[in-house]
């Protein structure tokens, strides 16, 4: 019969280079390497710097800082494409904590990373109702961010007439300073002022345009204001007032009837 001729072969493995001879298959691994770059974007005012650390298939294998010096970028170079099974290597990245900041990162390996810090600053302010006249039982207050309706609140003698508000975000996504104004619902014989800001606060002023006693500013031509207080020093000053004018008026009638009767 005929002599038959065998041969080996072996299906490719990645990452290695095979050599066959007679029957010796050899594998030898294939050093290549990648490099990526890692770029860092700040929604907020940024930090002096940052950690990154550098994760080998989930084990951090090196650790750096980013700055402004270096312009907010890094590339990690001369990284095994294989691990010593010939499996390529799947790299990523951490960022160490930063107070007051979320941290978010996309991309990989192939195309590289950007990790974009968002500054979650928050602010808190006082709400607090005056009355220039008869309270009604409660009011409700509109809170705008940025023109924009975001939370209805409402005030009475159940909050003492005052809210807080609290953690509300500094910044908007495109790193500007959120303009934060307060409204109220109109009430009925009555006008609204709003003054302050989320630095010192909020007031909104209620003021009764009927209320008895108010009399006319020549300034502005608008009610002067009679805070309506259930203080009896109030009270108190209103009747000694009275009774001082009604004393007055006595002396001036007995006054002149002792001249009417000198004369006679």
């Amino acid at each position: 019969g005929k002599l038959i001729s065998y041969t080996l072969t072996e299906t490719a493995v990645p990452g290695y280079t095979t050599t066959i001879e007679g029957s010796t298959i050899t594998n030898t691994l294939i050093e290549e390497f990648i490099e990526f770059s890692v770029e860092k974007k700040w929604v907020g005012i940024p930090t002096d710097s940052i950690t990154i650390s550098l994760l080998s298939n989930g084990e951090i294998i090196k650790v750096i800082n980013m700055s402004e010096s270096d312009d907010w970028k890094y590339t990690f170079s001369q990284l095994p494409k294989y691990d010593g099974q010939g499996q390529e290597i799947v790299y990523s990245i951490e960022e160490a904590s930063i107070p007051q900041y979320t941290s978010d990162i996309v991309g990989n390996q192939d195309v590289g990373f950007v990790i974009t810090n968002t500054q979650i600053e928050v602010i808190s302010f006082a709400i607090e109702k005056i009355w220039y006249g008869p309270k009604t039982d409660s009011v409700t207050i509109y809170l705008y961010a940025n023109e924009q309706l975001i939370q209805t609140v409402l005030l009475g003698d159940f909050n003492n007439w005052k809210i807080q508000i609290s953690e509300l975000p500094k910044y908007d996504s495109n790193d500007q300073l959120i303009h934060y104004t307060v409204g109220e619902k109109p009430i009925a014989d009555y006008e609204i002022e709003i003054y302050g800001n989320t630095t010192t606060g909020f007031i909104v002023e209620n003021i009764h345009v009927s209320t008895l006693g108010v009399e006319e500013d020549d300034n502005n031509n608008k009610p002067n204001k009679v805070p309506e207080t259930s203080d009896s020093s109030y009270v108190l000053v209103q009747a000694y007032s009275a009774l001082i004018v009604s004393l007055g008026g006595i002396w001036i009638l007995r006054k002149k009837v002792k001249q009417d009767e000198l004369s006679n």
